[in-house]
């Protein structure tokens, strides 16, 4: 029944009782008179009255029930009722009318103002900031803040009618009750997170009774903490635990920088110099427990992409990262690489085409790994093709960076490479929703060589050895990232001894992957591993020659010039940080020339004595370039992060567009400041509020 109809047939009640009763009376007052002839006057006087009791009584009580108010939805409720119930109600309560007017208030909204005679007929304008009826009442169930006698509330309206008239229930709520609400709930939000100790893996430590009894230590120490905060920490798997804590107790972890890291690490490995290590994931986000799984668990994954030994604390807008201070443990076991073998197979056999690419102003690393996964494409019969900074004169390739003429000259050695190199324009034609895109030694948008081509693909796959970029956000169907690698030709070499018969890969390709390793291990003097070892072993079997790849590192007179540029403004900061900054500004076709130089300025400083860090910075057109590379005590890729690059701790890197060279080398004596300060933590952002 709708609301106005029944309305009308409620009205209708007390007019039915009334004549039921009058029936009744008549014909019980005539049965009576009937059987006892003339009543006494006594008892005629006796049921009058008592049939005006129950008649006229009951009429009345009936008349006011049935006359309540309707609210909106139909839904009636007896004014005295409703008068009763908000005059002993604790908040403040006022009844207006259409016009705004205030008709009726309950005692705690009169104690609000001084006067209470002057509020009746007083419009809501007069008595808040110009605040309308109309604007609170459209706001529903969330309310309106405004400001009632110097006070905050949040005002809500409730519409009700009566016979003809509408009136407006103005219920006003204290901010500061909704605040400690707001706050109680902060503080009591349920906070998930994932913390494995991610380096006593039998492969990478063999001596497994004393790595069991460190592992117990590191777990007493998990649970001391876990106890301290009053949280639920469970084992589901042998050194990897789930915790679930409050909201209060993740600010404090916040403000001490999750210091149960340094613990854990203070725990070293009986007869061995290997500490215990850990790797955490932390997520703070509005949704389901089950949503707040899932973010900690990818929040686990980046900080182990990204080296372990640290925490990635995701909320629902930034990342933030703690931690990170110890060079990654080297994880000498195949078993991660077959397995991303057999995953880096089935994903080319099932797609439409592979296009590869790397990252602007390729080097050597970058150009041997394309060349390492389209020899596996060709293996397995699937067109491939290269993304480079090439241009087409005359049907021919040019290479506009000549530095990496050589990688080109090589590579057309080889009949099925001719056509294999495109540029950006060519590969946009090239993409379908079908085709997979490998990604190989970058993971940073900001630096692919062209990163359009991600938007035009659902497959993406990332293989790299930088530590994963804050503005890796990329759903991949494969994110092979691994920090602990020299190269990604390394990584790659590996895949390629899973996949590859022996023989099937030519000299000439041995020859560029060997040459990756060789640039990015400084000559195999830096970040080398039994990994590295073993990768450098399969390409010389596959034909690799250190005297044709010795041809790629070969220096010219103007290179040379250009590197004492540098060098002859360099400075050393705080004793063990060396700084060259190159003042005379590069063209931009010089931008591969310059770039190079630098990284080559980079690993000569670091030669030094005593220098732990060296830094090497040009202006190439309106981009600042900074090279950098560590002894592996300092963590440069978070460094590099500050200027929205990466890498790991032995080599990284970043271009700014924003700022000028002394505004990017002053910013790095900061950045330097705050690394020994301990004060890099907690502060990454992700893409949309990235800020150099």
């Amino acid at each position: 029944m709708k609301p106005n109809n029944k309305k009308f047939a409620l009205r209708l009640i007390p007019q039915i009782y009334m004549t039921l009763c009058t029936v009744l009376f008549t014909v019980g007052f005539s049965l009576f008179a009937y059987t006892e002839n003339l009543p006494k006057p006594y008892v005629v006087a006796i049921c009058v009255a008592l049939y005006l009791i129950v008649a006229v009584g009951g009429y009345i009580v009936l008349r006011r029930i049935c006359s309540g108010k309707p609210s909106e939805y139909g839904e009636y409720i007896d004014s005295d009722v409703f008068h009763i119930f908000a005059s002993k109600y604790n908040l403040p309560v006022a009844v207006m009318n259409e016009e705004a007017r205030i008709e009726w208030m309950n005692s705690a909204f009169a104690e609000l103002f001084e006067d209470e005679s002057d509020l009746k007929g007083k419009q809501l304008s007069d008595i808040t900031d110009n605040v309308k009826l109309g604007e609170i009442h459209s706001k529903g169930k969330e309310g309106l803040e405004a400001t009632l006698c110097g006070r905050s509330f949040v005002l809500r309206s409730f519409k009700t009618a009566s016979a003809e008239n509408v009136r407006f229930a103005l219920v006003c709520t204290p901010s500061d009750e909704i605040k400690q609400v707001r706050e109680s709930y902060e503080k009591k939000r349920t906070v998930m997170a994932y913390i494995i100790l991610d380096n006593l893996d039998s492969s990478v430590v063999p001596m497994q009774d004393e790595a069991r009894a460190a592992a117990a230590k590191a777990q007493k120490l998990l649970f001391e903490w876990a106890d301290e905060m009053g949280a639920l920490i469970r084992e589901y798997e042998r050194d990897k635990y789930i915790v679930a804590f409050d909201g209060e107790d993740l600010d404090a972890l916040r403000k001490d920088g999750f210091s149960i890291l340094d613990k854990i690490r203070q725990i070293k490995i009986q007869g061995t110099d290997i500490c215990v290590t850990a790797s955490g994931g932390v997520a703070d986000i509005n949704g389901t427990l089950a949503e707040k799984e899932s973010a900690a668990s990818s929040a686990l994954e980046t900080a182990l992409q990204r080296g372990g030994d640290q925490i990635v604390y995701k909320d629902d807008e930034k990342v933030f990262y703690y931690g990170g201070t110890v060079k990654s443990t080297i994880n000498a076991s195949r078993v991660l690489a077959r397995m991303y073998a057999v995953m880096l197979e089935k994903l080319i056999k099932s797609a439409e085409n592979v296009v590869i690419m790397s990252h602007k102003n390729i080097d050597y690393d970058g150009f041997g790994a394309c060349i390492g996964i389209a020899k596996i494409a060709m293996y397995l019969g699937v067109r491939v093709n290269i993304v480079s900074n090439i241009s087409r004169e005359e049907s021919e390739h040019v290479y506009k960076d000549k530095n990496l003429e050589i990688c080109l000259q090589t590579a057309r050695k080889m009949p099925e490479y001719e056509r294999v190199f495109v540029n950006k324009a060519e590969a946009q034609d090239m993409m379908s929703p079908e085709t997979l895109l490998i990604i190989t030694d970058a993971n940073n948008p900001n630096v692919f060589e062209a990163p359009e081509l991600v938007q035009s693909t659902e497959k993406l796959v990332f293989i790299d050895h930088h530590r994963k970029a804050p503005e890796n956000t990329f759903e991949a169907e494969m994110m092979y990232i691994s920090p602990t690698a020299s190269s990604a030709c390394e990584m790659i070499s590996e895949i390629l001894e899973e996949l590859l018969p022996q023989g099937i890969l030519q000299k000439q390709e041995a020859n560029l992957m060997f040459a990756g390793i060789t640039l990015d291990t400084k000559n195999f003097s830096r970040s080398c591993s039994v990994r590295t070892y073993s990768a450098a072993q399969y390409l010389r079997r596959q034909g690799a020659d250190q005297s044709d790849v010795a041809k790629f590192f070969t220096v010219t007179q103007d290179d040379f010039n250009k590197e004492m540029k540098f060098h002859k403004d360099f400075k050393i900061y705080r004793g063990k940080y060396a700084i060259a900054v190159k003042t005379d500004e590069g063209l931009p076709e010089e931008a591969a020339d310059d770039k190079i130089t630098a990284a080559r300025v980079a690993d000569s400083l670091l030669e030094i004595e005593g220098i732990a860090a060296s830094f090497a910075i040009c202006k190439i057109g309106d981009t600042v370039n900074l090279s950098v590379r560590s002894n592996g005590k300092i963590n440069i890729g978070k460094m590099m992060e500050k200027f929205g690059g990466g890498g790991h701790y032995q080599s990284a890197g970043a271009q700014v567009t924003d700022m000028t060279l002394e505004q990017v080398a002053r910013k790095l004596r900061t950045v330097i400041d705050d690394h020994e300060a301990g004060k890099l933590d907690g502060d990454i952002k992700k893409p949309k509020d990235n800020e150099n």
